[in-house]
């Protein structure tokens, strides 16, 4: 009979915790993070949590940044597509009110951020396989898009909140959704289409009235309704009103923005050549001018005009978050060379960087 009486009790407790969590959840990121994520595999965690450390969930430092390793890990995870296995059960298994248990369990985390939970070398290398990809409209997407919106918002702004992320609003205008710069319906070549159309840097985060209303119209066009609350709207915006156009110098450009913000975000290590350098994309050709994409350390950028003493070159630093867990920090630069250069070839910029064959983003 007292085995029966305990265990009822366990399971009011439990109970309760997930109601707690469930409130909780709503507004604080930190903890909401992983269930958004993976909730499955996330649930079992945060009850054990909140079952020891109550709302101090919430504040202490230690537990905050384990939090935060687990949304790196579970992020990472949805890049891996099946190739990397989820052990945040077992490790739940493991937990228990002791604080030597905790201080495994956070250190085994910090790990896993790099490797995952099978050691694997790769695990950073299929982040950045997707992320160099062309198609990103996807939930996995929509979530850093959310992330990044966030992060442009000033100190005091309020933030988007769990609650309106994962659509727990009243008002369904106001549900989270994916918006395509350049529309969906557009009359666009195969090619935009296939490669620009769904890629990050066409993609926006954006409450589902607004996305709604703004239906098929022209780039041009949704940038005059773009002056809203969202940090994210007001950057595309002005970029519109400065360069008058969206295509897909735009888009590669914003992509850069975007892929720089999941680098931090996530701790993605990035791979460098020894030449302090990693090929982003030989982009092609834009009104008359070859455009280049680099990955670099910014210890690079000293004489970089004298290194490739093209006539007519420039270099653009397109980058607001350098990265420092590398072996320097690193920067997004974009090149742009007249077509006509004499003697020009993408040969002449491999000796410079020890780059790989040819490929476009």
């Amino acid at each position: 009979m007292n085995e029966i009486t305990d265990y009822a009790t366990a399971l009011a407790a439990t109970f309760q915790h997930v109601v707690d969590l469930e409130n909780i959840i709503l507004h604080d990121e930190f903890v909401a993070d992983p269930i958004i994520l993976d909730g499955s595999n996330s649930w079992p965690l945060l009850i054990k949590l909140y079952r020891y450390h109550g709302e101090t969930l919430r504040s202490a430092p230690q537990l905050r940044e384990l939090l935060r390793n687990i949304e790196i890990v579970l992020l990472k995870l949805r890049f891996q597509h099946g190739r990397s296995s989820n052990d945040l059960i077992g490790l739940t298994k493991q937990l228990d009110d002791s604080s030597g248990m905790l201080e495994k369990l956070c250190e085994r985390l910090k790990q896993c951020v790099s490797q995952g939970f099978r050691w694997r070398g790769d695990f950073d290398q299929k982040v950045q396989s997707d992320l160099d990809g062309d198609y990103h409209y996807n939930t996995t997407f929509r979530y850093i898009l959310w992330k990044y919106e966030n992060s442009l918002r000033q100190a005091g702004d309020m933030q988007v909140l769990p609650m309106e992320y994962i659509n727990s609003v009243e008002n369904r205008r106001m549900d989270s959704t994916i918006e395509h710069i350049a529309p969906q319906n557009g009359d666009y070549p195969e090619e935009f289409r296939k490669r620009w159309l769904n890629n990050l840097g066409n993609l926006l985060f954006m409450p589902r009235g607004l996305n709604s209303s703004l239906s098929d119209q022209s780039p041009l066009e949704k940038a005059k309704r773009l002056d809203t609350s969202f940090a994210s709207h007001r950057e595309v915006r002005r970029v519109m009103q400065v360069e008058g156009i969206w295509s897909d110098c735009q888009i590669v450009a914003r992509k850069a923005d975007l892929i720089r913000f999941i680098q931090l975000m996530g701790r993605v290590a990035i791979p460098l050549d020894r030449n302090g350098g990693r090929f982003v994309a030989a982009f092609g050709k834009s009104e008359g001018r070859l455009i280049f994409i680099m990955e670099i350390a910014t210890t690079f950028f000293e004489n970089l005009d004298t290194k490739l003493a093209l006539p007519g070159f420039s270099c653009s630093v397109h980058d607001r978050l350098p990265l420092d867990f590398s072996c320097a920090p690193i920067a997004t630069i974009i090149i742009s060379i007249p077509e006509s250069s004499p003697g020009f070839s993408y040969g002449y910029l491999r000796p410079h960087w020890g780059l790989p064959p040819k490929r476009r983003l």
